[in-house]
């Protein structure tokens, strides 16, 4: 009955304590009113948002790296750690319940025997069985700030891993589109490399009959050797990109060696996403990865000067043991032999040197810091989002205009190619012409890469696929967000 009279009263002082200092209110937004940012719901507001280039090779190496991937892996890592700390600030809340048994043995001397009766052994055994409970009265929300701000450092934590989520898809897409780009102007320097042989292998016929003098000759094979230079750098910094990409996608060493990366659609194939049509509101970006783990540092921040400034007040501790005692151990729970104490204590800080108020001190100044932090993340948030869409835009003009050049320069080429055979211009003209649209050629390939990367980066500018529709609620009202201008208020 009396266990159950203190678990009762314990109970009720939990739901009637306050919790001292500010509860958390979200800044308010810096971002402009109405629409800025522009959004397709069929691909920047997907998890899945590379989905949108139709291309099946980059579906699964975006699910592999996922994965896969060693940075996401420790990310998760930190996740699990930062969900057992929260699991450990709400137990601290909890009464803390044991049991404990207890034996000891001992020789009596023969005065203490006496005391026992005649008849009674020197040797004594005792035996104890005991529930133990202690519980500190959470009168000033102490207990409850430290629950809340470990919650928030998981829900911190929980967005820095859609951080490394949503920044490792965008690496492997950049990753991608920049090997099959290379792919494109190895191809590309492959073709230009053999019509110099040819070029070369006419010329020097020519030159041994006399029709044409070395001068030419050596002209082309330097050309020949130049294009020889370009396709084989082009060669090595596909090797990287084979190898940057495997990493990326968690691959072993042997693997990375191996770099059997298959064969999928060409760059020009690959499907790009149409220009975006509808404006949505730039609030949205609030919804992005980094801006809710710099919320979440905030909301913790702020309540640790709630559990900074509950350390002035008394703390209220209650202990209860109950159980039975006995000499023998086969009578331990029989007869008359049960036991039972209860302690209350009161602590009141009064002087630790300075030691409390510093304490909220520092609480307050990290609360600045993390306040801070988040603005500066909206505000990176917004320009990051703001050049993308202009980035994006630009950029289908840049390769449309690519696309132009080159066909000028073939066009350019196929009458060269007649001027020459009739004489009407020399041999340096004509090589200037191919050597205009080698340039172009690759050029354009390196524009639809960065063409295709613009999207990427927009959608990683926008939170890519975000699944957090309110912020940060709790469902609780203990931490409901109430007036809170000033954190020392």
């Amino acid at each position: 009955m009396l266990k159950k009279t203190v678990c009762s009263i314990c109970f009720l002082l939990l739901l009637g304590g306050c919790a001292v200092g500010p509860d958390y209110e979200r800044p308010a937004s810096q971002l402009p009113e109405g629409g800025l940012l522009y959004s397709q719901d069929s691909l920047y507001n997907q998890v899945k948002w590379w989905e949108a280039f139709n291309d099946p090779m980059l579906n699964g190496l975006e699910e592999e790296a996922l994965k896969n991937n060693r940075n996401l892996s420790m990310a998760m890592a930190r996740v699990e750690e930062a969900s057992a700390a929260a699991g450990i600030a709400f137990a601290d809340r909890l009464p803390q319940i044991g049991l404990g048994f207890s034996g000891a043995r001992q020789q009596l001397t023969s005065d203490q025997a006496a005391s026992y009766g005649a008849n009674a052994s020197r040797i004594q055994n005792s035996w104890m069985a005991v529930g133990l409970f202690s519980f500190e009265i959470d009168l000033w929300g102490k207990y409850r700030r430290l629950d809340e701000a470990a919650r928030a450092e998981l829900l911190a934590t929980e967005a820095a891993y859609d951080t490394v989520r949503l920044t490792l898809s965008a690496e492997v897409a950049y990753a991608y589109f920049q090997l099959r780009s290379l792919q494109a102007q190895c191809l590309i320097a492959e073709n230009m490399v053999k019509t110099y042989e040819e070029t070369r292998r006419i010329f020097k016929a020519r030159f041994d009959v006399g029709l044409i003098n070395e001068m030419d000759l050596r002209r082309v094979e330097g050309e020949l050797a130049t294009n020889m230079a370009t396709l084989h750098a082009l060669q090595n910094q596909l090797t990287q990109s084979e190898g940057a990409l495997t990493v990326l996608l968690g691959r072993s060493p042997k693997e990375i060696l191996a770099n059997n990366l298959p064969a999928s659609l060409e760059l020009s194939a690959i499907t790009l996403p149409p220009e975006i049509p509808a404006l949505v509101p730039s609030n949205l970006l609030a919804r992005r990865p980094d801006v809710r783990q710099a919320e979440g540092r905030l909301i913790a921040a702020n309540a640790r000067i709630g559990a900074a400034r509950a350390a002035f007040f008394p703390s209220i501790s209650l202990t209860a043991t109950g159980g039975y005692a006995s000499n023998e151990l086969d009578r331990l729970f029989m007869g008359p032999g049960s036991i039972w104490s209860f302690v209350g204590d009161l602590t009141q800080p009064i002087f630790q040197g300075g030691r409390l108020i510093a304490r909220e001190a520092m609480a307050q100044a990290q609360y600045k810091q993390m306040f801070a932090n988040y603005e500066l993340s909206v505000q990176q948030a917004f320009r990051d989002a703001r050049e993308a869409l202009e980035n994006n835009r630009q950029r289908r003009l840049i390769a449309g205009y690519r696309q132009a050049e080159m066909q000028a320069m073939e066009r350019s080429l196929y009458l060269a190619n007649k001027q020459y055979e009739q004489g009407t211009i020399g041999l340096m003209d004509l090589l200037d012409v191919r050597r205009n649209l080698l340039r172009a050629q690759l050029e354009v390939a390196e524009s639809l890469r960065l063409q295709l990367q613009a999207v990427v980066t927009l959608c990683k500018s926008l939170g890519g696929g975000w699944q957090e529709q309110s912020g940060f609620t709790w469902p609780d009202e203990e931490t409901s967000s109430v007036n809170q201008a000033d954190p020392a208020s």
